[in-house]
């Protein structure tokens, strides 16, 4: 066990040594933190409740939308040859 834990050792020294890992480690770093940054700053949480009750509100209309879409019978010939008489006269 002590051999494995040797080469694994001496292979993660020669992927450190090495300035292009360093340099991609340094990027990704500051992407990431820079990412962070942007999307703390572009979404304030001053409002989250209104947004979170206007969202609500949203989600009660979709869903008793469908409920009233689920409970009529649009398979039968009958009422899509009533509908769209109406529609095109």
């Amino acid at each position: 066990m002590r051999g494995l834990h040797l080469l694994i050792q001496n292979e993660l020294m020669k992927i450190y040594s090495k300035k292009r890992t360093w340099f991609f480690l340094v990027s990704l770093i500051i992407f990431v933190s820079i990412a962070v940054f942007i999307n703390y700053k572009a979404e304030p949480n001053g409002n989250w409740k209104e947004k979170a009750a206007s969202e609500i509100q949203m989600l009660k209309y979709e869903r008793n939308g469908r409920a009233l879409f689920l409970q009529r019978d649009y398979r039968k010939v009958g009422y899509w040859r009533q509908h769209f008489t109406k529609i095109c006269s």
